[in-house]
């Protein structure tokens, strides 16, 4: 299915690195006009990059999601660029390991913030358009954190994860006679910085640790974060006009297992 997004223009928060420049080269690949939105100066970089690779215009822009009042101005300013916004994949998260007895009330209300707050807004800004154009797919990126399993020391992500489920159901029942979508993906165990950094107790794990750890999964590998991608551009493509409300797992199978499978 070449250029599934053809035409399409689509914003991607988080898109600096992981899943969300996962999905963006994905999409660009794919014939969208992409527009990374993050906070990190990186952002700049993984644009020209995939710009460089695909062909396709990809912009970015420096954006706290947490923000409100920058949220509503990057998206103007996006209209503005293009003149529309057919999709728009809320990715971005942070992800602090912090007991939950340990993590103080400032860390804990800047991951609802963020996570889910930022979500809100990013929608908030896209949906009159949108509306207007009867026409839009916005795709929420959970996790299997929260919602299917849990992980000493993220309480507080796992609970933003778990609040996104009900937002995508709810949103999605809300939007369904303006003709948009509204899913949610929840990743398993992908090959990301915070995988790397969290495998390494703060480090940076190894290709040779991701691997060992990837062979506890059935599938026997962890996930690329162009595998979050190509669930991502299904959703935003025509193919999915009649999925909404949606969750679809990303994991590998490894929620299939209780105990895991052994290591060799």
């Amino acid at each position: 299915m070449p250029d599934m997004l053809k035409d399409k223009v689509a914003i991607v928060t988080g898109g600096a690195r992981g899943n969300g420049e996962g999905i963006a080269r994905v999409f660009a690949a794919e014939g969208a006009a992409v527009c990374l939105w993050d906070v990190l100066p990186a952002v700049s970089q993984t644009a020209e990059r995939i710009a460089a690779a695909f062909g396709r215009p990809v912009q970015a822009w420096r954006v706290d999601i947490g923000d409100a009042d920058r949220v509503t101005q990057a998206a103007a300013e996006v209209l503005g660029a293009f003149g529309k916004v057919d999709i728009l994949v809320n990715n971005a998260a942070i992800a602090p390991e912090v007991p939950f007895v340990e993590m103080d009330q400032q860390v804990r209300d800047q991951v609802w913030r963020v996570n889910v707050g930022g979500t809100m807004n990013c929608t908030q800004a896209v949906l009159p358009a949108m509306i207007e154009r009867r026409s839009g797919k916005i795709i929420v990126i959970s996790s299997v954190t929260g919602p299917l399993t849990a992980i000493p020391g993220l309480t507080m992500y796992a609970s933003t994860k778990g609040a996104l489920l009900g937002f995508t159901r709810n949103l999605a029942l809300e939007v369904a006679p303006h003709g948009i979508n509204v899913n949610c993906i929840l990743p398993g165990t992908i090959d990301t910085p915070l995988l790397r950094c969290s495998l390494s107790g703060g480090g940076w794990a190894s290709d040779y640790d991701v691997a060992a750890f990837g062979r506890g999964i059935p599938w026997g590998r962890v996930g690329s974060i162009e595998e979050i991608g190509g669930v991502a551009a299904f959703l935003a493509s025509d193919w999915s006009n009649y999925v909404t409300g949606s969750e679809i797992v990303v994991d590998g199978g490894n929620r299939l297992t209780e105990w895991g499978l052994a290591s060799e």
